[in-house]
């Protein structure tokens, strides 16, 4: 039973290596657009379960529950976000993560239900707005 074992599996594995031999000496292979092609469809098309972040956001428990927008003072374990909006899902008394910092919110200054703004030929609507957020690090 195991020499008919071993013949089967070199039988599969010569049949396989004869295939790709075969395969690559009968293609014509462009190895300088393959790579470029490769890297190109890397950098275009993350990968789908690879778990990307937003760099101006913060989430709870792997979930979006704000967006920071306007500018972001740090000075030490002190992170001042000058408006963080869109915040309905927001514990504002459990930590969250901002990029690679996992803070607590110490206080704010001012709480709005909804905010707008038009400039430019566009206008901007904002829900659940904090001005003036200090927030401190923590472990």
């Amino acid at each position: 039973m195991e020499l008919v074992f071993k013949i089967l599996v070199t039988l599969i594995a010569t049949a396989i290596w004869v295939f790709v031999v075969c395969w690559t000496w009968t293609r014509h292979i462009d190895v300088k657009q393959t790579a470029v092609g490769a890297v190109k469809k890397t950098v275009q098309q993350p990968v789908k379960w690879i778990a990307t972040r937003d760099q101006n956001a913060i989430y709870q428990d792997g979930q979006l529950v704000g967006d920071v927008s306007g500018t972001v003072e740090i000075k030490g374990d002190q992170f001042g976000f000058a408006e963080i909006c869109n915040t309905s899902g927001l514990k504002q008394n459990a930590p969250f993560e901002y990029r690679r910092f996992k803070l607590k919110i110490i206080s704010i200054g001012t709480t709005m239900g909804l905010s707008s703004s038009a400039g430019g030929g566009r206008t901007e609507v904002k829900q659940n707005v904090l001005l003036d957020v200090l927030c401190e690090e923590v472990d």
